[in-house]
């Protein structure tokens, strides 16, 4: 009794402990199957302290909770709903291998003098079926936990004659569907993780990192310096392949996200997920056709933006007196009179921020009315300076001597080229705010800050 009480208080104080700790991912993961085989463990036990050993039944017994905690080790899994769907799968196949396992058994024992063969043939026929009606339905695994049951409960019978099958089937099968069960709840109660909220995570950090982007594109237009800062260039690329590694972690995070449903809060903060499975059509899954969309044009901007940087990024001997001609030539009425081009700066900088405030939950989605404006603001701008400086490609003389600055044609060709990608990106942003104006309605459970 003693041995048992100090069983769980180590569990409980584990548990306690971890839950101060912010942890990652992989690591609440394992510590999830530690504390499952852990309560097996105290559960298998404590039954073992308050039986007999010399009870015939005892290792049968212990045997049963021995197959539950080998269960709930291959069972769990990092959210809860491909472990509820691998749970699922993994007792409905031992169940269905198990009967046909006890029917071979059977089988065997009434002929005993051919019992080898016949639990070879019922095994192999068996494995047969199983495999072949898991990859038609499209539940291989199924199908393969399937034919290993029949196996386990079909050779059981047969070495162990003195063994009934009641007992072979309830402690072999009842302990893998014991298994999976404790890795269910535990996946529910320790630490649950939902593969809905990691996806909207990354939409998060790749929609900061974009609006990150963003603004070194605009550092690297209108630098102020000469020679190229080798900095900016490498901060620059080290954000694209973030993106990169952002959407791409997402997209594989989708298909598990399917098997998962939202159902509400089970408390104040605390958010309850299911598995699919499970639940049936209750709750709220997330949108994968919307967050296929929005994903999309993420990889869209994100190769643009670095289309662009490397068209403005760069150096010469006329770059910061050409620029200043471009801050004097091209004027927006607000405010007495700005530079259009760090207007056109700060509309981008701000759409991007208001996009990014709505799919992290600070802002609400109405909001996202005003974005519609400002994009439009900011095409509007670019087809007007395009037109302008347009004109000057059309004559280069002119624009030469407009501007004062023979050396600096090479770097209005690159201004001219920048104006005509970013009316493309003026209506990517546009795009951009409508899906997550889509995204956010549909997300199960947006994040509140």
């Amino acid at each position: 009794v003693g041995q048992l009480v100090q069983y769980q208080y180590v569990f409980l104080g584990l548990v306690a402990s971890s839950a101060m700790v912010d942890i990652g991912k992989v690591v609440r993961q394992q510590l999830r199957l530690t504390f499952s085989v852990l309560l097996i463990c105290v559960c298998a036990f404590t039954v073992w302290g308050l039986m007999r050993q010399d009870d015939p039944r005892a290792l049968n017994i212990m045997s049963f909770f021995q197959w539950a905690a080998m269960t709930s080790v291959v069972t769990g899994q990092a959210e809860v709903g491909t472990t509820g769907t691998k749970a699922f799968l993994r007792m409905g196949g031992t169940v269905a291998g198990g009967l046909f396992g006890w029917a071979g058994a059977e089988l065997a024992r009434s002929m005993p003098q051919t019992a080898s063969l016949w639990v070879s043939v019922w095994c192999s026929a068996s494995t047969f079926l199983f495999k072949v009606c898991g990859q038609l339905l499209d539940v291989e695994y199924m199908g393969q936990v399937g034919a290993m049951a029949t196996i386990i409960i079909s050779w059981g019978g047969y070495l162990k004659p003195d063994l009934s099958l009641e007992m072979l089937f309830a402690t072999r099968v009842g302990g893998i569907c014991f298994g999976a069960f404790v890795a269910q709840i535990s996946a529910l109660v320790v630490f649950p993780v939902a593969a809905s909220k990691d996806v909207q995570k990354r939409m998060q950090s790749a929609m900061l990192k974009l609006q990150e982007q963003s603004a070194m594109v605009w550092d690297a237009l209108l630098s102020e310096v000469d020679d190229a800062d080798s900095a900016l260039h490498d901060a620059f690329h080290v954000g694209r392949e973030a993106v990169v590694t952002e959407v791409r972690s997402a997209q594989d995070l989708l298909k598990k996200a399917k098997l998962e449903r939202y159902l509400g809060e089970s408390c104040p903060g605390v958010q309850c997920w299911m598995p699919a499975l499970c639940v049936g059509k209750m709750g709220r899954s997330l949108d994968a056709a919307a967050a296929e969309k929005l994903l999309g044009q993420t990889r869209e901007i994100n190769r643009l933006l670095s289309t662009m940087f490397g068209i403005v990024y760069g150096d010469g001997g006329a770059r910061v007196d050409v620029l200043t001609d471009l801050h004097r030539l091209y004027r927006h009425p607000e405010h007495g009179g700005v530079s259009a081009l760090r207007k056109l700066r700060t509309d981008t900088l701000d759409s991007l921020k208001s996009i990014g405030d709505v799919i992290v939950g600070s802002v609400q989605a109405p909001k996202l009315k005003d974005l519609g404006e400002l994009v439009q603001s900011m095409l509007k701008q670019s087809k007007a300076i395009t037109e302008h400086v347009s004109e000057e490609i059309v004559h280069p003389d002119v624009a030469v001597v407009s501007l004062g600055h023979p050396d600096g044609s090479c770097f209005l060709y690159q201004w001219y080229t920048f104006l005509v990608l970013y009316e493309r990106f003026a209506i990517l942003v546009g795009q951009l705010s409508h899906s997550v104006s889509v995204w956010v309605a549909s997300c199960p459970a947006q994040q509140k800050s």
